[in-house]
């Protein structure tokens, strides 16, 4: 472990009901992020807010209805503190908050788990956190005036997400869990933003990959469904032809002659 640093506590919380109210003093740092809205100091913030408390300042935080959080405490030289140029106790909004939420998961799992070089670890990933936060900071102004751009760009995050596993993707329960929508809204504004629905999206990339496959490989069909989400060459068959005007081989044929 690094000199003059610890990590005291990491963690999330999600809670559903009214009241939550928090007013404390602490000795380390305390870095909060808001994935719905919350009240601090009274205020109420746009979804997403971040806040970083320094030691020895009154943290005044609590819920507006649905709360939820996730959260880290560290303990840090000043000076190294200082020279992220983050200002404590006050509200603002980050543009990377999905990877900052990751970070702040990870910091969890390793205070979690006993493996080797945890405290390191967990080092080098506040130090991580404390630069994504610093550079990736917007105006307290936006998130309410551009609300709309930014649901749609962490809907591009959660798209490219539910995408990154073509044979195993994600629930979209699971997406979500953390999200400040329900999963009715969710296939509404997945469609609003992306003109398809979740389903439909997926089955278009794993063809768009199985295509891909067949140009650049040697690959079988039946290799080629395994690969890409497809429990069989023939349900490969079925979905291209649904989705075309030509089969599977007829399409691979013209394509090999355009070549």
């Amino acid at each position: 472990m690094a000199n003059g640093f610890s990590c005291s506590g990491a963690g999330y919380n999600k809670s559903e009901h009214d009241g939550i109210y928090f007013r404390w003093t602490g000795a380390d740092y305390l870095l909060l992020y808001f994935s719905s809205p919350a009240l601090v100091a009274g205020a109420e913030t746009a979804p997403n807010a971040m806040l970083v408390y320094g030691p020895n300042e009154t943290r005044d935080y609590g819920s507006c209805g649905g709360f939820v959080n996730s959260y880290c405490t560290f303990s840090l030289p000043a000076e190294s503190f200082d020279g992220f140029g983050l200002k404590t106790g006050t509200v603002f909004y980050p543009d990377n908050f999905s990877t900052i939420n990751k970070l702040l998961k990870k910091i969890t799992e390793e205070r979690a788990f006993s493996r080797p070089l945890s405290e390191s670890m967990i080092y080098a990933l506040i130090l991580q956190l404390l630069a994504e936060t610093a550079r990736g900071q917007i105006s307290a102004e936006e998130p309410r005036a551009g609300k709309e751009q930014q649901r749609k760009r962490r809907f591009e995050e959660i798209r490219e997400e539910y995408l990154s596993d073509l044979v195993n993707p994600p629930e979209i329960k699971e997406l979500i869990s953390e999200e400040f929508f329900s999963p009715s809204q969710f296939y509404r504004l997945y469609k609003k933003y992306f003109s398809v629905t979740p389903n439909e999206d997926l089955l278009r990339a794993r063809l768009d990959y199985a295509k891909d496959l067949m140009l650049k490989t040697e690959l079988s069909t039946a290799e080629i469904a395994a690969m890409t989400g497809f429990k069989t060459p023939l349900n490969l068959y079925r979905c291209f032809g649904k989705r075309s005007d030509c089969t599977l081989k007829e399409w691979k044929r013209a394509a090999k002659n355009r070549e």
